[in-house]
């Protein structure tokens, strides 16, 4: 079972909602409540409506629906396979450097490279890519700023990661290679709980060594910083923190808050790039770069560093929420040895319940 459906599994088994595993049908598992049916798989939950999802997917659709409902985006383009083949497209409409990456049908960073920083070697890497992706996205790249992945559900920022590209540290005696690999024994074993992969050598690092003029052999000295790739995710070698949620300040949660409602997402990951979260982004500079309609919560709640946020029961406990009286009938159902006591207790919550039913409902 993949690691995030997982999360939701457990989960839905503490709160007593006895989830049904479906590792051969889907993949991942179900909740019946009466009967209404509710499936997860992988990231994705019964929260948000497949048309949502789908233009959430697209990087491009999100960028300009985000941009019209007034949210700071990075000015983007796109090219699709059409677009190349009949040479419908004008790179003058964005400024160097930039960042391409696929507008759909990508995760974890894959084929992603920032910084790119003349035509040249922008159109070199579309002729490359392009025939592989039916489209690619290029957006104008922000330097200098911090990653973070605000999780948003149901009009709530739940939770908030922040973000690290891989690099290493120097002891003053090995090289930039031995770093890596040393980096890479202890990732191994992380992967087992967590969604990390092995630190890579790739374009984005190549940029960075020609920017300080070093290479793999180059030593750091002690407690020197070397950054290796420009995009975050874990499993390109990336680390993230788990942080408090308290920490993004009211005006950027705002946002957050104002960006789900833009894409109808109840729940959903942005990737932010601001200075520091806990500043109003109108004060000072930040982007919402991606959403992610399947949100990875392992980060919130198995976070490398930082404070794990069980956001998996706030998530879960919405099916709870929407159906009171069929979940306590379920829990007391599922423990048909209960005293009496137990029962008289659930007999005393089933009409609390149905009293509380009856005043939202005259509202």
């Amino acid at each position: 079972m993949h690691n995030i459906t997982r999360l939701y599994y457990e989960r839905c088994l503490k709160l007593g909602l006895s989830p049904i595993a479906h590792d051969l049908v889907m993949d991942g598992f179900s909740v019946q409540l009466g009967k209404h049916f509710y499936h997860f798989r992988g990231g994705f939950t019964p929260f948000n409506d497949i048309a949502s999802t789908s233009i959430g997917m697209n990087k491009f659709s999100t960028n300009k629906l985000l941009a019209e409902a007034g949210i700071p985006v990075p000015n983007a383009i796109a090219i699709t396979q059409g677009d190349y083949k009949s040479n419908n497209y004008d790179l003058a409409e964005i400024k160097f450097p930039v960042v391409v990456k696929p507008t759909w049908h990508s995760a974890c960073g894959h084929f992603v490279v920032c910084n790119i920083k003349d035509k040249e070697t922008l159109v070199a890497y579309i002729e490359k890519n392009i025939k592989h992706q039916k489209c690619l996205s290029i957006e104008e790249f922000q330097k200098g700023l911090r990653s973070y992945r605000v999780l948003v559900f149901y009009n709530k920022v739940i939770g908030v990661v922040e973000r690290i590209p891989a690099h290493v540290v120097g002891d003053g005696e090995s090289t930039i290679r031995k770093l890596i690999k040393e980096q890479n024994i202890i990732r191994k074993q992380l992967k087992k709980t967590i969604p990390t992969g092995p630190i890579q050598i790739g374009e984005e690092t190549k940029i960075l060594f020609a920017e300080k003029g070093i290479t793999l052999d180059y030593i750091p000295s002690k407690d020197e910083t070397v950054p290796l790739r420009y995009i975050c995710n874990s499993t390109y070698g990336g680390t993230f923190t788990s942080l408090k949620t308290d920490i993004i300040c009211k005006e950027n949660a705002k946002l957050a808050i104002r960006s789900a409602r833009a894409l109808n997402l109840n729940l959903v990951g942005f990737d932010v790039l601001c200075e520091d979260i806990s500043k109003p982004i109108a004060e000072s500079r930040g982007f919402f770069i991606e959403a992610n309609t399947d949100p990875d919560i392992t980060i919130h709640e198995k976070s490398i560093n930082g404070i794990p946020n069980p956001v998996s029961k706030i998530i879960i406990g919405k099916l709870i929420q929407q159906h009171p009286f069929l979940y306590i009938a379920k829990y007391f159902s599922n423990h048909p040895y209960l005293s009496l006591f137990s029962k008289t207790s659930a007999a005393i919550a089933l009409f609390l319940a149905f009293l509380w039913g009856l005043h939202l409902y005259a509202q």
